[in-house]
């Protein structure tokens, strides 16, 4: 799971879902299963999220309270369906400053493109700077086995509010 903390994090700025202000209103997402490819540089990255729209409102507000609590800041501009988010944290001792546009096509898609930067990057690049893109689109109900606020992520099944492993 360690090795799974910095995507996650990278996951978490980047995501619709968890990019919120109290300010913010993003257009609803459609319930049931989505899949994002996340690139941030270093290749793609695959998730496949149940959401429904309870669920979608819990993770946007854990995502502010994760930025808060560790002192982060995020900043959200725009209206209708295009918005601009900055998002600033600290994950152990590396600020994170990450950087999107995103427009909301339709209740089914939704297209972000931005920036991440580390300061001081991490061992290993395991988070390098990069320009980033974040293609999310709806594809069906949510699986058996996959319950609303799970998604799976490089073949692992992640409760997306505890950030833990499913079953492990």
């Amino acid at each position: 799971m360690q090795r799974l903390f910095p995507t996650l994090a990278a996951l978490a700025l980047m995501s619709p879902a968890l990019a919120i202000a109290d300010d913010a209103h993003f257009p609803p997402r459609r319930p049931g299963l989505w899949e994002a490819n996340v690139n941030m540089g270093a290749g793609i990255i695959k998730t496949k999220q149940c959401v429904d729209h309870a669920t979608d409102q819990a993770m946007m507000m854990r995502g502010f309270d994760v930025v808060k609590k560790r002192g982060g800041t995020i900043s959200i501009t725009g209206g209708g369906n295009r918005f601009q988010v900055t998002t600033v944290m600290t994950i152990s001792g590396h600020t994170i400053t990450s950087t999107e546009d995103l427009v909301f096509v339709s209740d089914a898609v939704i297209q972000g493109r931005g920036h991440i930067q580390v300061t001081p990057p991490f061992p290993g690049g395991a988070m390098p700077n990069a320009n980033t893109t974040n293609d999310s689109k709806w594809v069906s109900a949510c699986p058996a086995g996959l319950k609303p606020g799970q998604a799976i992520v490089n073949g692992h099944t992640i409760d997306l509010m505890t950030h833990t492993e499913v079953g492990k």
